[in-house]
């Protein structure tokens, strides 16, 4: 995990930068009207941010955690996307995850894409890879943590041999 962004000597304003972590505080839940609920976060400056509550009800949050979360990017109008550390993976790290099924990639050449559950039960497609399907099928296969964006992960068969009779 990268190091944590510290504040300017003089204001304590943080100088945000897109790719590293902050950490931030959950003050409280708020719904807004014809939309949705959020988190309010607080950095250590006192500055508020929010994060759409339904991609992260699973996570665990409550007002008064303190979290690290990562800076996805910040748009042209300066609005800032954190995501909140995931309680359980890692972007760039290797977990099994229970396999389910196997389909055809939809745009042809060959290629699968494995259907898999994780611990929440929540199931995901991996990118697809070459590969055959093994039978019987392994009850969980290997995938690396790609990438992890609004609490949904992005997994890649880390060993397509696995799947090969």
């Amino acid at each position: 995990m990268p190091a944590i962004m510290s504040f300017k000597p003089k204001d304590k304003t943080i100088l945000f930068e897109p790719g590293n972590w902050y950490r931030l505080t959950i003050i409280k839940t708020v719904s807004i009207p014809h939309d949705q609920d959020y988190y309010v976060l607080k950095d250590d400056s006192g500055q508020n941010y929010l994060i759409p509550a339904t991609y992260y009800k699973h996570y665990g949050l409550y007002p008064g955690k303190r979290i690290m979360c990562h800076l996805d990017r910040i748009n042209c109008l300066g609005r800032l996307f954190f995501e909140p550390e995931h309680p359980y993976y890692q972007h760039g790290k290797n977990y099994y995850f229970r396999f389910k099924r196997c389909k055809t990639n939809e745009s042809g050449y060959g290629k699968l894409i494995a259907i898999v559950a994780d611990r929440f039960s929540r199931e995901y497609e991996t990118i697809p890879f070459h590969g055959k399907i093994a039978d019987p099928p392994p009850d969980e296969i290997l995938c690396k943590v790609t990438r992890i964006k609004k609490a949904q992960l992005y997994l890649q068969v880390a060993d397509p041999e696995i799947l090969k009779p």
